[in-house]
């Protein structure tokens, strides 16, 4: 059976490959950076859509914040912008290739896909394939230096998850605290100070971070764990008794990105987004450039290729499920 192609009208860079199995149903923008655009589980809609209309025709080196800020986008070679004002260094906010378009390497099935896409600021092919199961996501990455020279680089997968006051953000048992890497208002703290996890502090109150509160509450948080000693997270969403959980190598991806928004960014738009991203990363830090300052940005080799694995998956499918289950399920 193939996969489902559907031209939108707007352009051909908005082609959806639909992939499907059971309860799961994915959809993929190749040509819109490689985007997946949802992740359903029995119907139930967990990525983040778009609350604002934005030009499909996305250009390299873009602000992240014009484009859909929504669904799964991939950061590669950095995440914040990088070495701003110095151009042989520089690599756009939220990398490269979110902002291309990738080609499909291989016919489509209707479980299935592999795309692949070669970076604009550094010499870096990055390939994804992508499998649903009746219960997960499954999604193998691999990058490539396509250069004689070595390739410094950051990666992080930047899941946007639809949420509702009281859900509930799950982290692996062992993470007991977080690096500060931005804070709005700096309610929690600077870049690099270390605070709790789940409850922690600030001038006046305790926070409990693992709870979702609602979209008014003007806060924005860019958080890091790690390393990591066990590569599972997720988020239950208490609406429908279902969660998603984050599988992945530590050993590959040694730390976790958490970005709690609840209507603190942008700080310069009327629309404000409402979402928790959980974004297994290999350094804990926001750009490239700070990386390599700290010496903490992996290094490819000249035709040196790294690979690993994230499995998306859905827990609850079969009934609702409590929030006790849902972090059993995780600890387990």
């Amino acid at each position: 059976m193939p996969s489902k192609l559907v031209r939108r009208s707007m352009n051909s860079g908005s082609d959806r490959i639909i992939l499907e199995n059971g309860a799961v149903r994915v959809v993929l923008l190749p040509g819109s950076g490689g985007r997946i655009e949802s992740l359903q589980g029995g119907g139930f809609e967990f990525l983040l859509q778009p609350s604002h209309s934005f030009d499909e025709q996305l250009t390299p080196g873009m602000s992240f914040q014009d484009g859909a800020c929504s669904g799964i986008d991939e950061c590669l070679p950095t995440v914040a912008r990088s070495w701003i004002g110095i151009p042989a260094l520089e690599a756009p906010d939220h990398g490269d290739f979110w902002t291309i378009p990738w080609t499909v390497q291989e016919s489509a099935t209707s479980r299935s896909v592999t795309i692949v896409a070669d970076g604009n600021s550094r010499p870096l092919r990055f390939t994804k394939r992508l499998e649903v199961s009746p219960t997960s996501l499954q999604i193998d990455y691999s990058v490539e230096n396509l250069s004689s020279k070595a390739v410094e680089y950051l990666y992080a997968c930047h899941p946007l998850f639809s949420i509702d006051p009281g859900d509930l953000v799950v982290l692996p048992a062992s993470v007991a605290s977080l690096r500060v890497e931005s804070s709005a208002h700096n309610r929690l703290g600077n870049q690099g100070d270390s605070i709790s996890w789940p409850i922690t502090y600030n001038a006046s109150d305790s926070i409990d971070l693992s709870a979702t509160v609602s979209s008014n509450a003007d806060t924005a948080d860019m958080l890091y764990a790690g390393p990591l000693a066990s590569g599972r997270c997720g988020l239950f969403r208490s609406v429908v008794g279902r969660g998603i959980v984050l599988r992945f190598d530590p050993a590959q991806l040694p730390y976790l990105g958490l970005w709690l928004c609840y209507g603190g960014w942008p700080d310069d738009s009327e629309q404000r987004q409402f979402a928790v991203a959980l974004e297994p990363t290999v350094a804990a830090r926001g750009s490239l450039e700070n990386a390599i300052r700290d010496g903490v940005a992996p290094v490819l080799e000249p035709n040196q290729t790294h690979s690993w694995t994230i499995e998306f998956l859905i827990v609850g499918l079969n009934g609702a499920i409590s929030k006790e289950t849902f972090v059993r399920s995780i600890e387990g």
